[in-house]
């Protein structure tokens, strides 16, 4: 029972650390690259996957706490940490954050005009549209998409 209750607290510990790299390389080169007013908690805390954490915190709980072999504990957590710090590199940041947060060829209408372009970042309140005829970032609140 308290090796689980150990293997539970560890892997969120490491998960946790893991997380904030990647959100941290994202804000960096691709929330910053666009210039958007987003403040890191509330990005980081906004975008998070419950399911994918707690799976991740299993993961790496068992592999710490349960594997034998500290070798192989060592080389997961080494990998699972180069990927998380690949946004770190500006040019996979934005690759990154692209994917994860880009919406393409969107039009929004918003009386009297209409606004085509992609949707860059969508926070709580507001969104971060790129209108490719006005080649320009525009900032709508949020209930008009």
């Amino acid at each position: 029972m308290i090796k689980a209750i150990q293997a539970i607290l560890t892997g969120v510990f490491f998960t946790f650390i893991l997380d904030f790299i990647l959100f941290l390389g994202l804000k960096l080169h691709y929330i910053d690259a666009y210039r958007l007013d987003v403040y890191f908690n509330p990005f980081f805390v906004d975008n998070q996957n419950a399911p994918l954490f707690i799976l991740f915190s299993l993961f790496i709980g068992w592999i710490t706490i349960y594997r034998k072999s500290v070798k192989s504990a060592a080389i997961v957590l080494s990998l699972l940490f180069l990927f998380s710090a690949a946004p770190l590199v500006p040019s996979a940041g934005m690759k990154i954050g692209n994917a994860l947060f880009r919406q393409t060829n969107i039009e929004i209408k918003v009386p009297p005009y209409t606004y085509r372009g992609d949707i860059i970042y969508t926070d709580r309140s507001q969104l971060y549209f790129y209108d490719t005829d006005l080649q320009r970032l525009i900032t709508l609140p949020k209930e008009n998409k």
